[in-house]
């Protein structure tokens, strides 16, 4: 069997990869409600990926998120 396809067969037996994108604009604090509810969330850790999109908040929460 070739790798790839042995990656795809052991994806199918493992959950997903899920991907999720949140859009900020001066969400603040329930901007990061969210992000800690997908962090707590029992998703594997490599199969996540959250990506932060601050879409030119005046008070942009990414500083708060790198501090945690």
């Amino acid at each position: 069997m070739t790798k790839g396809l042995e990656s795809a067969m052991h994806r199918q037996a493992t959950k997903p990869l899920v991907r999720v994108v949140v859009v900020d604009y001066d969400g603040g604090e329930t901007t990061l409600a969210c992000l800690r509810s997908l962090e707590a969330t029992n998703w594997p850790e490599d199969s996540l990926e959250i990506v932060l999109v601050d879409n030119a908040s005046q008070k942009p929460v990414t500083a708060l998120v790198r501090s945690e």
